[in-house]
């Protein structure tokens, strides 16, 4: 058979023996219900969650609930996630800081600026070594016991694989096109992770800020007399991501994971209102809830498929996509064994008139790293859940860049093949009027059933999806 689905040929090779029953399918596909999503996002949306911001009480709460939906489902948690969950600190991005010299005082972030993902630090500047940035790469010395003080044109020509390596003690980076907003609008707010890999803390300087200071200086080592302090002291805030885990049946292929993600997190309290998220990102979190419902019934009658399932619920994608960088360089599974990321987000509103009698989702992802996935989503899609499937924001270049702006960005970077189902804006998002009476719980089941039967489809596929060269 030969499906099209929105311009792409999908040929349907695949047979009932070898890669799913279609009875199972059809069987537990049935635990995703309108009941159970409601009961979920009631909770999740609401004002009692203060708009789940990462880091505050709210956010716990979720975290709890969800946890205890996972536990009352008989889903098992991951080795590793202590209870379900996997906690972690963040670092609260510094708001205040000088550097000074004489009587002269530059403020931060007008004159210099401080990346955020690192420690506070302050030090006293007695000398340091010059050099142009095209010099940073070439380092063959040890300089482990210095400053180095490097002049760039600006924030693109920086790399933080320029400074992996080096045991330098700090770098001050001369801007020659220094841009405030930079900072006041990207860097100067919320949360990061703590970067354990980069030990050098380094800042950025507006060189005509501090063109008396630095004037006159000469490739090599140079003697300055300047003092850094970068305020208030480091603040650490604890968060988790939420984790359930469903073991495949087969003694080799469970080694191999499907992750099904979907962030919990929102934006709290704007200007004294509730922003309570309940498409952003409720309807997906509520979604993955149901999938993971009907696996591990699906596993409670061992009828299970071959590979294993993970549920992640993650934390802080609005500060940054924190939640899935913290887990893909902290993975309780084995990178190489994870065969692709399913993720949900926002897929609770009918954004199309066309909606009103078949529901579209948008599809973000599906071949950038495998046609094979692609194929097999979309193969999912035609037999079971016939969605109109929309690949308008599954381009690189396009202008709003969806692909690099949810979770599944942080797997794809590490290779995985990934999928981002999102089901559109509205002029809700990031509002406060972003609640429940406007969701569509029926779209939720529809686009969560596609999601179950594409992560049941690849768990009994006779191969993980084959990526791309």
């Amino acid at each position: 058979m030969i499906f099209g689905i929105k311009g792409f040929a999908v040929a349907a090779v695949f047979t009932a023996g070898n890669i799913f029953s279609q009875d199972l399918n059809e069987n537990y596909a049935k635990y995703i219900d309108t009941i159970d999503l409601r009961r979920h996002l009631s909770v999740l949306a609401s004002d009692a969650l203060e708009g789940r911001e990462t880091g505050k009480a709210g956010q716990h709460k979720a975290a709890a609930y969800i946890k205890e939906q996972f536990e009352a489902m008989g889903c098992a948690p991951v080795k590793g996630a202590g209870n379900y969950f996997q906690s972690f600190n963040l670092l609260e991005k510094i708001k205040s800081g000088t550097i000074s010299w004489g009587k002269q005082t530059l403020s931060y972030p007008q004159d210099f600026g401080f990346n955020g993902l690192y420690q506070p630090f302050s030090f006293s500047l007695r000398e340091a070594i010059y050099m142009r940035g095209e010099d940073l790469m070439n380092i063959k010395s040890d300089v482990s016991d210095n400053y180095l003080l490097v002049e760039i044109d600006n924030y693109t020509a920086f790399n933080e694989s320029h400074i992996a390596g080096l045991k330098a003690k700090g770098i001050i980076f001369l801007l020659r096109n220094y841009d405030a907003r930079y900072f006041t609008e990207y860097k100067s707010e919320g949360l990061s992770l703590i970067r354990e890999n980069i030990k050098v803390p380094y800042l950025f300087v507006n060189k005509k800020s501090a063109e008396e200071l630095f004037s006159g200086l000469n490739v090599g080592t140079n003697k300055v007399s300047v003092k850094v302090k970068l305020n208030p002291a480091p603040v650490y805030v604890p968060t988790e991501n939420v984790l359930a885990f469903v073991e495949g049946s087969d003694p080799i292929l469970k080694n191999e994971v499907i992750v099904i993600s979907a962030h919990y997190d929102h934006i709290g309290i704007k200007n004294g209102k509730i922003h309570n998220g309940a498409d952003d990102n409720g309807s997906g979190t509520s979604g993955m809830l149901e999938i993971a419902q009907a696996f591990c019934k699906a596993q409670k009658d061992g009828k299970q498929p071959k590979r294993s399932v993970l549920f992640i619920a993650l934390t802080g994608e609005e500060m940054g996509l924190l939640g899935s960088s913290y887990y893909t360089d902290n993975p309780l599974i084995p990178l190489k064994n994870t065969i692709t990321d399913l993720n949900i987000d926002m897929i609770g509103r009918v954004t199309k008139p066309s909606e009103e009698d078949a529901f579209s989702v948008f599809v973000i992802g599906s071949n950038m790293l495998s046609d094979d996935l692609h194929f097999k989503q979309a193969f999912a899609n035609a037999t079971y859940t016939r969605l109109d499937l929309d690949y308008t924001y599954n381009d690189l270049n396009h202008p709003m860049k969806l692909y690099f702006r949810s979770d599944h960005y942080n797997f794809a970077k590490n290779n995985i093949p990934s999928i981002f189902y999102f089901g559109g804006f509205h002029d809700d998002y990031h509002q406060s009027t972003d609640d429940i009476e406007h969701i569509n719980f029926e779209k939720i089941r529809q686009v969560s059933t596609l999601v179950f039967h594409t992560a049941w489809l690849l768990g009994n596929a006779e191969s993980r999806p084959e990526v791309n060269h």
